[in-house]
């Protein structure tokens, strides 16, 4: 029995890759979940694992072909007799030559007075000036010529297959979650004191210093054990909430080519070290195409770091079907009202967007204000 290796969707919304490499031939054998081919999308350059055992009696594409969903890529046991995928007819190109001519058009509209009045002309005006009246209004010469050509210049841009996918992943979350947006500011100061007595035991321990963005996300995921519906997703097959066990999380990575969002996996596990080093690996990872498609799949909960760019508030999008995103914004310096005056504080700027369907405005201040809790009181933030 035949059975057809297909080109499926590896991830984020991409639907096409390029094959860099293949790893059999025809007439090998091959295991299941065995590598056959190797494909490279514009986010991920990944392995392609055999869901079939047996002898491979066709390969239907060659390296540097791009393939799409669907797409039958090799053949796994005894070869049919017809082909399973049939060329596709090259576009044959036409050139259409269009002769532009210009031309002026002259003409005369005369308009009888009796249809339209004559603004201007008094009632009781002499024909002298009535008829001056009724030569300058109704005697109209129209006059067209072709303009010249505008030497404006228009550049166009094409669209990389990262950013359709970065569109159509954002079109369908904003179509289809109705978001509610609760921002907090929270007093981050003994935070940052903490850390700069820890940086450098960690840098001479660890080879790195501890992001602000690591104990962050620590905190995100400690209020997460106390709201567990902020790391959960809808499933509208089944029309029921699906609470996730893990907390994988989601983290925001600018890169050249677009957004990518590889997650922190089993993230309630891992210490603020870890969540660190896993920042770090994963960003570096998806800077220079090196991430995988278990990097990017089943993540359960977002967090974006407008901070980095020195912003402090925004709206961000819901990655579907999460139920939630955080964002944290740059931190401040700002003078506040204390007991005994005034004192300068270290602010944090911390936005919360969550599916309105399922959780309400007041679930998201709880939320919010447990990640403020976390923070301001250093809990299981500490640096062994």
């Amino acid at each position: 029995m035949a059975n057809e290796f297909k080109f499926t969707d590896v991830g984020e919304g991409l639907h096409e890759g390029k094959v860099t490499e293949i790893l059999k031939q025809v007439g090998d054998q091959i295991k299941i979940d065995e590598a056959l081919f190797v494909v490279e999308t514009d986010k991920v350059t990944t392995e392609l694992p055999s869901p079939f055992a047996g002898t491979i009696s066709a390969i239907n594409v060659k390296v540097g072909d791009v393939v799409s969903i669907g797409q039958v890529m090799a053949v796994i046991g005894e070869k049919t007799s017809t082909p399973l995928v049939e060329p596709k007819p090259q576009p044959t190109e036409e050139v259409a030559k269009v002769k532009e001519a210009g031309a002026s058009v002259v003409g005369e509209i005369k308009v009888s007075d009796n249809l339209f009045p004559i603004f201007g002309v008094k009632p009781h005006a002499t024909p002298a000036v009535k008829d001056t009246k009724v030569a300058s209004s109704t005697n109209i010469t129209v006059e067209t010529t072709q303009k010249p050509e505008s030497k404006t210049e228009q550049k166009t841009i094409a669209i990389s297959t990262m950013r359709k996918a970065i569109a159509e992943a954002m079109t369908k979350s904003h179509a289809i979650i109705p978001t509610t947006v609760l921002t907090f500011y929270v007093n981050a100061t003994k935070l940052k004191q903490y850390r700069e007595s820890v940086n450098g035991y960690a840098l001479s321990k660890y080879s790195m210093k501890i992001s602000y963005f690591a104990f962050f996300v620590k905190a995100i995921v400690n209020a997460l054990k106390k709201f567990p519906v902020f790391n959960a997703s809808y499933d509208p097959d089944q029309n029921e909430i699906v609470l996730n066990d893990d907390i994988n999380v989601g983290i925001a990575v600018d890169t050249e080519e677009g957004l990518i969002v590889p997650n922190i996996k089993q993230a309630q596990t891992k210490s603020v070290v870890e969540i660190a080093q896993a920042i770090v690996d994963l960003a570096n990872k998806a800077r220079t195409k090196k991430i995988k498609l278990t990097d990017l799949n089943k993540g359960t909960i977002s967090v974006t770091n407008f901070g980095s760019l020195g912003a402090a508030v925004g709206t961000p999008i819901i990655k579907y079907p999460e139920m939630c995103i955080v964002a944290t914004g740059n931190l401040e310096e700002r003078i506040v009202k204390v007991e005994n005056g005034i004192a300068v504080h270290t602010i944090l700027p911390l936005t919360i967007a969550a599916d309105h369907r399922w959780v309400d405005g007041a679930d998201v201040g709880r939320f919010g204000k447990e990640i403020a809790k976390q923070i301001e009181e250093l809990i299981d933030l500490t640096v062994a």
